[in-house]
């Protein structure tokens, strides 16, 4: 229990949770390539991907160039683009589309090499989070993908996966802020009081970071539980089959990437130091509702238009 209890503090000081949950979206990534590397290589499974054509090629290609020369041309053109929580939000649309048409592998590059030439045309702030972030955009685009590949249409299965995400992040967000004195304790004239999480120049208890997290999770699953029924009800399967997947994309990169690790750069980015993490947490998590619903709209329209002219071999 003290172990857990260290390891706990050391998450909530600083932007130490965002590293950790970098370091532990780049395990996952890792894990994913070598598995199905070796599975092709030494069990001869079937391949399930995108096969290297010059059609496809040209689409990977015109997604990067759409995409870099959009920012680039948003952000010259409206000078507040340049800086970088704005710019990733227009620039990762079409990164996450190319993980979800070309899957983890291919997203990854392609928000690697996405990001690389905006930072060489663009001159911005340069912080490792929103590198990470590109990166993270491609891959679990690839990773909603490939769920709605596995599942062969069942939409069912999708929307399991978006309510377990769900669980468990509310879980790991509770075992962290929530519980007794999280931070730990320090004595007051003789009494134990908890050590507060400090939000610039305020402080705030550290379960109450966690009834805000559960409350936007909350609404989150009450948003997709609406959406999803609604539909079903109206007998949308095929707008289902893709849409579902797509809320998997958003949401898990809403909270996963955005709230966590974003904030890290934004804290860096407004020199607002150590205690200045929590207060970017806040101010993402607040939006994080309407940014889902926003960002489901727009890659489900981009995606029934550039979708049908990719061929993947499913």
């Amino acid at each position: 229990m003290s172990t857990f209890t260290d390891i706990k503090h050391q998450l909530l000081q600083g932007s130490n949770l965002a590293i950790a949950v970098s370091i532990f979206i780049g395990i996952v990534a890792v894990f994913y390539i070598l598995y199905n590397w070796g599975s092709y290589v030494f069990l001869k499974e079937k391949y399930h991907g995108v096969r290297f054509t010059t059609k496809n090629i040209t689409g990977m290609t015109m997604l990067i160039a759409v995409s870099v020369s959009v920012t680039i041309v948003i952000c010259m053109t409206v000078p507040i683009f340049v800086l970088p929580p704005i710019r990733i939000a227009v620039e990762g649309i079409l990164v996450k589309m190319s993980g979800f048409i070309f899957g983890p592998v291919i997203g990854l590059i392609i928000g690697g090499v996405t990001e690389l030439l905006v930072m060489f045309f663009v001159p911005s702030y340069i912080h490792p989070a929103y590198i990470i972030i590109m990166l993270g955009y491609g891959f679990f685009g690839g990773i909603a993908s490939s769920f709605m590949r596995a599942s062969k249409g069942n939409y069912w299965v999708t929307f399991g996966v978006i309510n377990v995400f769900l669980l468990i992040y509310g879980v790991f967000i509770l075992s962290i802020y929530g519980g007794n004195a999280p931070l730990g304790t320090e004595c007051i004239n003789g009494v134990e009081v908890a050590i507060p999480i400090k939000i610039l120049k305020w402080e705030i208890e550290a379960k109450y970071f966690a009834i805000m997290f559960g409350v936007m999770l909350a609404a989150v699953a009450v948003i997709t539980w609406s959406i999803v029924f609604v539909l079903h009800i109206k007998k949308k399967t095929k707008t289902l089959t893709v849409l579902v997947p797509i809320l998997l994309l958003t949401i898990s990169t809403e909270f996963a990437l955005t709230i966590l690790v974003s904030s890290w750069g934004e804290a860096a980015l407004f020199g607002v130091g150590d205690d200045g993490y929590s207060a970017m947490v806040i101010s993402r998590l607040i939006q994080a509702p309407f940014k889902i619903i926003f960002n489901t709209a727009v890659l489900f329209t981009t995606y029934k238009i550039i979708g049908p002219l990719i061929k993947r071999d499913f």
